[in-house]
């Protein structure tokens, strides 16, 4: 649920959306990240959690894979000839409803209380967002954050992305999670980007099975025709 809320649902959404963007002025897909990006690797093998799930750990590994859909995104929609243009961004350290209502233990204690006195309001953790949305001067593939602090606080500006999120094998396997699967949302370049994942879809509830064939002898016993009567 994690993965499929905080990645998932958004990059189907963005490709269900980029024939409209498309056709706007000035239009732009901007994918909000987070410096916790930096912490995690993707791991294909247990994308979901069943086998080993950790809160913090599979927040920092979806913030990863929406930094390397929106520079995937980006080179896409350039080889396309694309108008429209993909950014990313993070709000930094910001006093949000996240840092207690998400975390617990030690990381809820550290971020829910210790460091909020650091953090910068709401209003000023939007700015990078915005500032990549609509600024003139934003470019296509650039990573907006704070400029201060160690990127925790502070105005816009340029981030530099770090080298996983270019890694074209990761990019690949990542927006080609949906496969072949009809509910698949196309991008630009041909793969899918998926609109559920496999793993919720195996978690959902199994169909209800058909109704039995009348019975012959309108007895439960006699519900087959191979079946025995008592």
């Amino acid at each position: 649920m994690q993965f499929a809320a905080s990645h998932l649902g958004h990059s189907a959404l963005t490709g269900l959306l980029l024939d409209l963007l498309a056709a706007g002025d000035d239009p732009r897909v901007v994918t909000v990240s987070s410096l916790n990006h930096r912490r995690e690797r993707l791991n294909f093998d247990d994308l979901s959690g069943e086998r080993a799930y950790a809160p913090t750990g599979f927040y920092n590994q979806s913030k990863l894979a929406n930094a390397v859909f929106g520079h995937e995104l980006r080179r896409r929609l350039s080889e396309a000839r694309s108008p429209v243009r993909s950014l990313l961004a993070h709000p930094g350290c910001t006093a949000t409803s996240l840092s207690t209502s998400g975390p617990f233990g030690l990381v809820k204690l550290v971020f829910g209380r210790l460091l909020r006195p650091l953090a910068q309001p709401p209003e000023q953790g939007a700015l990078p967002q915005l500032y990549a949305a609509t600024a003139p001067e934003a470019e296509s593939g650039r990573f907006i954050g704070p400029d201060g602090m160690g990127g925790l606080r502070g105005a816009p500006k340029r981030v530099e992305l770090i080298p996983r999120v270019t890694d074209p094998e990761e990019a690949a396997a990542l927006v080609g999670l949906g496969g072949t699967d009809r509910d698949a949302v196309r991008l630009p370049g041909g793969e899918v980007a998926p609109a559920r994942s496999a793993h919720l879809r195996a978690a959902a509830p199994a169909a209800a099975p058909p109704p039995p064939p009348p019975a012959a002898c309108g007895r439960p016993a006699c519900a087959s025709p191979s079946a025995s009567t008592p």
